[in-house]
Formats: C-alpha cells, structure tokens, sequence
C-alpha cells in the first residue's frame, strides 16, 4: 500500500436534514430530479413567526428561504435531557444531536464493536434563539419568555444555545471519547472541520470522526432585506454560474459524516460511501480588494495544496461542486481560479461539470459546505453527475468557453474510465478562509469499484437465493420506548422492501453494530418478505 493509500479517510456513514429532504435517499432524488427547494411564503406567515409587520411589509423584503421541519421538535429523553432543557435548546443543538446519532448508526458505531476513541468536529450557526439582543424578532425564543428563565439558571442557557458547546454536548451524551471541538471560519466552517478531523484520524489521535454542521435560523419563515450591490438575490433564488444569477438566498440545513481510516474501513468491511484523498485549508490574506472578498491567488494555492495533497492532477477530476454563490463577484473568480489551475493540466474544453448545491437548497451558512460535501459523496458513489437546478445559459463573464468546465442541466451518467471517479469540492469563507476536498470513488482492496447504491439488486437477490447458506436470519431490533419500537420495525420492513443491501449484512449490522436498548424484538425468516411480514405484525401487534 502507497503512502497515499495509508493518507485516504473513508467516508463510513452520513446522515442529513436538509430542505425538503430528511433522508439521504430523499436528498439524492431532490438532486437528481434538478428540484428547488427554496420556498417563497407569505408576508402574513413571517409575520406570524415573528418577523415584525413593519419589516415584512417593507418593499425591499423578499420572503424567500429553504426551510427544514420538525425544528419544533426533539427526542429529549433518549440524550437525558428534560422537557425544560430541550424548550432552550437550540433547535441548531436538537437537530444537530438527532443527526449525529443517526450518522453514527448508519456506520455501524453504536454497538458492541464501536469504538473508543471517536471525535467530533463540528459547527453551527450564530445561536438566534437565546436572547432578545441576538434576534428582536423571535417572540418564541428563550428571552421572551421569563418564566423558562425562573426556572433554569444562565449557565444552562448558554451551554444549550452558544455554539462553543455544540460538540462536547454529543460528545457527552453518547459518551464519545475523541478530540471534541467547534470550528468557526464561516461558510467554510463544515469543509475545515473535515481537514481537522481528517488531520486527527491521519495523525492516530481517533479511530472514528464525526464531522457535523447545523445551521437552522429563528424564526423559520424569515426572509431578508434585498440592497442593491449586496450578495442576497431580489429574485429570491439562487442561480450559480448562470446568466441571470443575482446572489444567494438563505437557507437551513444539518448534515453529519463519519469518517475511518481506509484500512481500517476495508479491513472491517464498513460501507464505504467515498474516499477523502485529499484535503487543504488556508486563508487569503490581505490580497484582495476588502475583507468579505475572495481572492483568485488564494483559492488557486489551496487547490493546488489539496491535489497536492491527493497526489493527483486536476485532469483525474470528473466533477467540481463549487462554493457557486451566484454572485457578482464571486461566481468569475471561482472559475477563474479553478480555469488556472486545471489549465495547467492541458484539459480540454467540456471535460468537467461544475456545479453547485445552492441552486438546490440555497447558502447554508456554516453548513453550506456540508451540502456540497455530502452531494458529491453521494455523485461519486452512484456515478451520476446531478444537474445544477434552473440553468439556462452561462454567464458570460465566466468564459467557460476557454476553460474546461460546462454546468450541467439534466443529470448524467457518470462512468469510472482508467480508474475511481474523482470530485473537487470547493468552499470559501468571508474573511478568506478557503478549503478544498478531492473525494474519490471506493474500489475496495480488489480494485473492483464498489457498486453504487440502489444498483445490482437483482444480481445480488439471485446469488443470496441461489447460495449454499440457506439458513434461518434473525432480525434483533430495540429501542428506548415501545413506541420507537413499533416505528422503527415499521422502518425496517420498508427497507427489506427496497434496500438492495444483502439481507445477511441487514442482520449481521442490526445484531452487533446496533446498541441495544431496553425494548426489544427479534423477526426471523428466510427471505426479505418474510422478515417485513413479521416485522408488520410486530409492528401492528
């Protein structure tokens, strides 16, 4: 194994909340199918929401976003908390915990085999939920109300809502012994939370990272307060690299990666999404024309860093998910620096898509890089390119005619060629804080490339029923409460239903890498029909 090998971070497990998309499964289709899912609402539900009336009747206010559900809501009691402290918390923190439970389940790290020393890295947004100074428009935050605050002391308060203490509360509650830490550089805040995880599980310091980013903002129907010159778009939507691209708008969102080594992932035959080859973080100085503006020199001495980093050239790069704000200024100088870059790799023209998640979901603040993270994991792994929502034309102050980006409108195939398929994924933050990811496909120890998600069903279906293990399968199953339970075998026979993951992997991950509560149940059958049959009666019992 190359060195390189040895510096490769699989990507194990994932878990989102991203807008209209609570699942993974429902993020891909939203991407695959080009789908917006920025909403425009009403003045009169701002205002219900808090917005003053003042402010959301003014002309300049576009009430536009792309929202994420179930803020209101929280399983308090499976972390310990009490009512009280969930009413406090930020919902930034219950969706942050929620997620990064489910990221930690979906690779495997929650049962007996989970390991000792896991880390978490991660960040969130400014805490709009805690005090009246913060947000003046909230009327349902934690200040708005004095009798919550007679009954929870000030120290309380701020280690529920700051941001400081949104790692060590995981850490904490699920007893994960790693570095723990917040990471705070902006819009790239979730990208330079993967370096420093990345660093850490290179350096030994964790056998398992956690890499999170939660950005959900109060009140929820908010819009904002177009200018002329500002980076937030009158047309409340965002349009990368497009004609009529007229800047961001805002959006909310978590999203939650676990990371190993490579070895250690192939050798425990972990679901490997994707491979982190190779990754850089540095920020642009004092080179550039005020303090919120990117900077061409900059960005083009990070790319080179992290395929440096990869050991690659940028002509082994198929796809490019940028920052891609939409903007003005800073749609030409991510492509500008991108063009220099992969120019010296003698690239031809059309050769790489470029795209990016904004015109799906919006900026996501600290978590926009997140998005554009687990998007590109996802491309990778199913080999498909997702569209860029709402592209007509290029703008032409891009010139990707002499460069060797086009954006794509309709998905595409995505085929591996001499080896893995090979993604940039790009985020910079203001005050020039750039980082940059090179994400590979998985091609296992073998060099057969993984099959991507969702294909290969039927083969795979054919050798289990066709193998000489025709054995009986238990399917354990617990929870905290019997109601969690009865929905989670109603989840699990949905998934026998369509997963085509094999049905001995279902049980094997289910009976030891699954922690196992005080309610529990066991389905036993042959096939997957006949283990979602009694996984239905269980669940209807």
């Amino acid at each position: 194994m190359s060195s390189k090998q040895d510096q490769q971070i699989a990507v194990v497990g994932m878990a989102v909340r991203f807008p209209e998309a609570p699942t993974l499964d429902a993020y891909w289709a939203n991407l695959i199918a080009g789908r917006c899912s920025v909403q425009r609402f009403s003045k009169e539900a701002a205002i219900a929401d808090g917005v003053p009336r003042s402010e959301a009747e003014r002309d300049d206010y576009v009430p536009a976003s792309a929202l994420v559900d179930g803020v209101d809501r929280f399983d308090a009691g499976f972390f310990g908390f009490s009512r009280r402290e969930a009413e406090v918390m930020d919902p930034q923190y219950r969706l942050f915990l929620e997620t990064g439970w489910a990221a930690l389940e979906a690779a495997g790290q929650t049962g007996r085999r989970r390991s000792d020393s896991i880390g978490v890295f991660a960040t969130s947004g400014m805490s709009l939920y805690s005090g009246k100074e913060m947000n003046t428009y909230y009327r349902v935050n934690v200040a708005h109300h004095e009798e919550l605050l007679d009954t929870i002391d000030a120290i309380q308060i701020k280690v529920l809502n700051d941001k400081d203490y949104l790692p060590t509360q995981l850490s904490y509650r699920l007893n994960l012994k790693g570095p723990s830490m917040a990471v705070q550089t902006a819009c790239s805040s979730a990208l330079v939370a993967l370096q420093l995880a990345v660093q850490s599980l290179r350096r030994g310091e964790c056998d398992v990272a956690l890499v999170g980013a939660s950005a959900i903002h109060a009140p929820r129907h908010a819009g904002y307060r177009y200018s002329e010159g500002s980076i937030y778009s009158s047309q409340g939507v965002c349009r990368p690299f497009e004609q009529h691209a007229a800047g961001i708008v805002g959006g909310n969102g978590v999203g939650v990666v676990v990371l190993r080594r490579r070895d250690c992932a192939l050798r425990d035959n972990d679901r490997v999404h994707a491979l982190i080859q190779g990754i850089a973080v540095n920020n642009d100085g004092a080179n550039k024309v005020s303090y919120a503006a990117p900077s061409i020199e900059g960005q083009k001495a990070n790319i080179r860093a992290a395929l440096r980093d990869a050991g690659i050239s940028a002509a082994l790069i198929g796809m490019v998910e940028a920052h891609g704000t939409g903007t003005a200024m800073g749609d030409p100088i991510e492509v500008a620096a991108l063009a220099q870059v992969f120019g010296e790799a003698k690239m031809a023209p059309a050769s790489c898509a470029i795209g990016s998640v904004k015109s799906n979901i919006g900026h996501l603040d600290t978590a926009a890089g997140m998005a554009s993270l687990v998007k590109a994991i996802l491309a990778v792994e199913h080999a498909v390119i997702p569209p860029t929502a709402g592209f007509v034309a290029p703008n032409p102050l891009l010139n990707l005619a002499r460069t060797p980006f086009y954006v794509n409108a309709q998905a595409q195939e995505w085929p591996a060629a001499d080896g893995p398929r090979r993604a940039l994924v790009c985020a910079t933050g203001a005050g020039g804080t750039n980082a940059h990811v090179v994400l590979a496909s998985c091609t296992g120890q073998d060099g057969v490339p993984a099959a991507p998600r969702g294909k290969g069903g039927e083969a795979q279906e054919a050798q289990e029923a066709q193998g000489a293990d025709d054995a009986v399968r238990l399917l354990p199953l617990s929870a905290k409460d019997e109601a969690s339970l009865r929905a989670q075998a109603r989840q699990y026979a949905a998934l026998l239903r369509m997963d085509t993951a094999s049905l001995r992997d279902i049980c094997y991950t289910a009976a030891t890498r699954r922690e196992h509560f005080r309610w529990r149940l066991a389905a036993v059958g042959q096939s997957r029909r006949q283990l979602a049959e009694a996984l239905d009666a269980i669940a209807d019992g």
